[in-house]
């Protein structure tokens, strides 16, 4: 299981590393580029391409199911993006 955060561009990003601050009470006091530093070496964050890349290296590892935790319930457009990643690692 692995958390994500996802964004169709650094910006949105950035916008939804925001909105997570408002979810995750130590997120609370950071700027929203702090949030990603904070969360990138645990959670798959950015852009579909660049999670993918980034789920090819475990992939390649010998990972065959990622089970991936949304945080924000009501963001159906990150959960549109993240589908979108299937395609990028096929």
């Amino acid at each position: 299981m692995q958390s994500y955060l996802v964004g169709t561009n650094e910006n949105e990003v950035l916008e939804r590393a925001a909105l997570l601050r408002e979810l995750l009470p130590p997120l609370r006091e950071l700027e929203a580029s702090e949030v990603l530093n904070a969360l990138e070496p645990m959670w798959f964050v950015g852009t579909p391409e660049r999670i993918a890349e980034r789920m090819r290296g475990f992939i390649n590892l010998g990972v065959e199911l990622f089970v991936l935790e949304h945080w924000m319930q009501d963001d159906r457009d990150a959960l549109k993006l993240v589908a979108s990643i299937a395609a990028e690692i096929a």
